[in-house]
């Protein structure tokens, strides 16, 4: 696939989306706690950037929140480069993150990116926007900051797609 269709589809899909969000908010919450899921999994395209090469992928992220605002991240991205063969990136960390109809989140991962790279920390940021109460659209970047070889580096992923939420807090 390339990364037109990649992108083409994604924006469609969240157009699809964004049409359920006012009939969301016509309900009203009976509970505060209703807001904040025990985990989620997010699933995706991610788009990555670094040393003048870009590719799109397939991402897929859970998270387990230990406590109402921090959770355990587990990270794993399967990108298509036609010239250069797959790559891929596993990582796991921590996110802190808020509650409600709109979550803020900020994380830290920890594990191997794309292009060679040995273990690498990698801070990012993002949001889930509830459209059901059930699921949500997530938008979220992430840099890789390393240093290979004695040069620094400096690779970017930007992510959207659809999170399913589970249980409650």
């Amino acid at each position: 696939m390339t990364n037109r269709l990649l992108l083409s589809i994604t924006v469609a899909v969240i157009a699809l989306l964004s049409v359920a969000a006012p009939a969301h908010a016509q309900t009203a919450q009976s509970n505060a706690s209703a807001l904040v899921p025990r985990g989620d999994v997010f699933t995706g395209v991610a788009f990555w950037s670094e040393d003048e090469k870009s590719f799109a992928g397939f991402h897929v992220t859970g998270t387990f929140r230990v406590v109402k605002h921090v959770g355990i991240v587990g990270d794993m991205v399967l990108y298509a480069d036609d010239l250069q063969g797959g790559h891929s990136s596993f990582m796991g960390g921590v996110r802190v993150l808020s509650s409600g109809r709109h979550t803020v989140f900020g994380q830290v991962l920890i594990g191997k990116a794309p292009l060679d790279d040995a273990v690498v920390i990698q801070p990012g940021f993002g949001i889930d926007v509830r459209v059901t109460r059930r699921a949500a659209v997530r938008a979220g970047f992430d840099m890789k900051i390393t240093d290979d070889r004695g040069d620094a580096y400096i690779g970017t992923r930007f992510s959207v797609g659809l999170v399913f939420l589970a249980g409650q807090r």
